[in-house]
Parts: C-alpha cells; sequence; structure tokens
C-alpha cells in the first residue's frame, strides 16, 4: 500500500472537548470520541474487545487498515463492526446537537436523490457553523488508474469507481466532481467550503463545509464598496433592513428599524422630490424600491442628482413571485441589460392580478420558506437556494457621476 501516512487534517482544534462528533457509515473503523454509527453492528456491551480491535484517532484514521494487503474486500459482517449508534445515514436521530460529522468512503453509495436527503439531514443534526467533512473518489483520476499493469491496482480502480458489488450497498451510485459536490453541498445549506488534502492512498476528494445560518440576510453578494470614507451616506426605503453605515434615512413612513435619534425625512418620491441638495452624498443606497414607483426614471434621476455615487438593486422576475407583499405587487417587471442598463416592463392590470393570486397559493408557502421559522427539508432547501442566489434574484447596479445608470421604461398601451 506504499508509506504509511496519517491523517492529521480530518482533526480540529479543540474537537477533543466538544460534546457530540458523529462517524457516519463507520464500518470497521472506529473514531475515538465519535459516534460512530452503521446501519449494522455489534454495540460495546456485545462484544467489548471489538471497540479496541476497531478503535483508531481521528489524526489516525487508517491506522487498522494499513497492514492489509490491496486487493478488493467483500464487505465486513456484522461482528467485526462495533457502532454506538444504529442508524442509517439518512436517518441520525439528532437535531441541532452535532459539533461535527465525518463521511467518509460512503457519500458515493447514495443515489442523487438519497445524498440530498442526507445532506438535509445531517444539516438538521448540525449545531449552526457545525462542521461536515465529506470524502468521495475522484472519478478522473480514478480512471488513470486502470492504465496500470498491475491487477490489484486495476481492481482497486473498479471499486473505487463503481464499487465492488458484494451486495446492495456496496455498489456506487453517483461520481462526484470537485466542482458539483460543492454544488450540492451549497443547495443543501453549507457554506465555508474548502479543500482538504486527500485522506487515501489513492485519488479521492475531501471538502469540509459549515451549516450556515440560512435565516439570516445578508448583503455580501452587493458587493458594496468601502464606505468607511463617507461623511454623509442615504438610505433610502431602508424598511427592516437599513444600512448599518447609512447618516441619513428617507422613507414615507419612519421604519421601527431605524436607531433612536437617527436622521429621518419623510418623502414620497411618487409626488415629491429628494428634499437635498444636489451632490451631498458621497453615496446613495436604495434597496427594493424603484420598482414600486410610477415614475422610476425620474426616481433615479433624483437618486443621480444628490448623490456622487450609489447602489441601486431591483427584484428579479423569479423574485417578484417568490415575495409576499399584501393587497399589491410591484408596478414594474425589472430587467437588466449589461452593467448599468435596467428594464422596467410595466405590469397590465391582468399581470398584476396574476401575482396577486400566485400570492395566494404560492407566495405563501415560499415566503414562509424563507423568513418562517420552520426548518423541514423542502423548506429548508428553499430557504438555501433563496439565500445563496441573492446575486441571481436581485438586480444591483452601481453608478457614479462619470458612470450613471440608465433606465428605460416600457409601457403599457
Amino acid at each position: 500500500m506504499g508509506d504509511r501516512y496519517t491523517t492529521p487534517q480530518l482533526y480540529d482544534e479543540g474537537e477533543e472537548f466538544w460534546e457530540l462528533k458523529i462517524h457516519v457509515s463507520c464500518g470497521t473503523i472506529y473514531v475515538d470520541g465519535y459516534v460512530n454509527a452503521d446501519i449494522t453492528g455489534l454495540h460495546p456491551y456485545e462484544d467489548p474487545g471489538l471497540v479496541e480491535r476497531n478503535r483508531v484517532p481521528i489524526r489516525d484514521y487508517w491506522a487498522k487498515k494499513w497492514e492489509k494487503e490491496l486487493h478488493v474486500e467483500g464487505p465486513p459482517k456484522r461482528e467485526e463492526i462495533a457502532i454506538d449508534l444504529l442508524a442509517h445515514p439518512i436517518e441520525l436521530p439528532y437535531r441541532d446537537a452535532a459539533q461535527k460529522i465525518i463521511a467518509i468512503q460512503c457519500f458515493e453509495h447514495f443515489t442523487l436523490q438519497d445524498a440530498q436527503k442526507a445532506l438535509l439531514n445531517w444539516w438538521n443534526v448540525l449545531v449552526p457553523d457545525g462542521i461536515l467533512i465529506v470524502s468521495v473518489p475522484d472519478p478522473i483520476e480514478m480512471g488513470r488508474l486502470l492504465e496500470f499493469d498491475a491487477l490489484a491496482v486495476r481492481q482497486w480502480a473498479v471499486k473505487n469507481l463503481v464499487g465492488d458489488g458484494f451486495n446492495a450497498y456496496a455498489l456506487h451510485h453517483w461520481a462526484y466532481t470537485r466542482e458539483n459536490l460543492m454544488d450540492l453541498l451549497k443547495s443543501t445549506g453549507f457554506d465555508r467550503i474548502e479543500d482538504l488534502p486527500s485522506i487515501h492512498f489513492y485519488p479521492s476528494i475531501v471538502l469540509k463545509a459549515r451549516k450556515s445560518d440560512l435565516k439570516q440576510p445578508g448583503r455580501a453578494y452587493q458587493k458594496l464598496p468601502d464606505l468607511s470614507k463617507c461623511k454623509n451616506i442615504l438610505d433610502i426605503g431602508p424598511g427592516q433592513f437599513p444600512l448599518a453605515q447609512a447618516t441619513h434615512f428617507l422613507d414615507t413612513e419612519r421604519p421601527d428599524s431605524l436607531p433612536e435619534g437617527a436622521n429621518f425625512k419623510h418623502c414620497d418620491l411618487n409626488s415629491e422630490k429628494i428634499p437635498y441638495q444636489d451632490q451631498l452624498f458621497d453615496f446613495v443606497y436604495c434597496s427594493h424600491v424603484l420598482e414600486h414607483m410610477e415614475r422610476p426614471r425620474e426616481v433615479l434621476d433624483e437618486i443621480m442628482r444628490v448623490g456622487k455615487a450609489g447602489y441601486i438593486e431591483v427584484p428579479s422576475m423569479c423574485l417578484d413571485f417568490m415575495m409576499k407583499f399584501g393587497h399589491v405587487h410591484p408596478t414594474w417587471l425589472c430587467w437588466q441589460v449589461g452593467e448599468r442598463k435596467l428594464l422596467f416592463i410595466e405590469k397590465s392590470k391582468d399581470q398584476n392580478q396574476l401575482f396577486l393570486d400566485f400570492e395566494r397559493t404560492w407566495g405563501t408557502f415560499f415566503h414562509n420558506a424563507i423568513h418562517g421559522s420552520d426548518i423541514s427539508a423542502p423548506q429548508r432547501a428553499i430557504r438555501a437556494f433563496f439565500w445563496q442566489n441573492q446575486h441571481l434574484l436581485n438586480i444591483g447596479a452601481s453608478f457614479t457621476q462619470k458612470e450613471p445608470i440608465l433606465l428605460e421604461e416600457i409601457r403599457q398601451e
């Protein structure tokens, strides 16, 4: 098997003090300090010596495997597997409890549907910011091993491409590249994904990810400039998420989200001009306002009059369907052409009614999935899609005095 090496990359600083760490599909490797789970096996009280025969530290995951020769083995028998928990990896019986889950050489055995179920279950099991480590064979590099003359190497390559086929659990149902495994993790609520060095002597992909908090909105996708040197910053229509760096606020009504003493002015932009002098603000921030205006192009001109620079954001057509607005929807459908041109298409009466009817059927479901407290699998998947695709669901455009935003209105006849 070549030179023996250890697996320090699987260890996280201070994890020995964490309350719950889970090793799914443990097989004949019993990781010390983890809850070792599998669909079959013996508990410690059934065979105390088995735990010691299988026990390894997380920094030396393969300690009991390196002495074996390179060949295709049959599946381990029940009496060879030491477990703490009898459970299918898709159905771990925890909720917001584990600091870490490791899944080594098991994820490729799931169908794509079961892989999604597993990730959704593991997201539920982990605490916020909890760690997931997934290891799968690298199909591209593994395919190159089929060119070796040594039969044992070719057998091992086939085993790690398609499974050994000894039983239904020993087949590989899906192969992953690094990119599509990352995409799958992101789509089910994991972020801060990083590569780890291979823990195998054969080509493999090892990814470490963290459970994201999908209920908290973020503005990182907006890519605002550094505002620390701006003296005056205007937030138009702050709503419940005012811009933290803003020094001035403008809206038809004062939102409860503004701090006591905030510099706020009432203004109805459908009938009034912005009550500030030209070029007063170093930066103007206006998120999800223009689509509600009767004359958005005139309002945009006002924004660029009072601001030396700024950022405008409106919803895409997809987001327009997902949002719950109440008795009225935005007046305009929005599209972006290039970096600084916005296309506003006026909704007809019938089209606006379509959005309202859709809201009564599915809009409430989308709204609760995104902003509610329920974290069932379907709603969490929608929440993950929503918060992780803000850069696509929202249309953003920046302007300066030298590079203004163009807005074209297309009105109903």
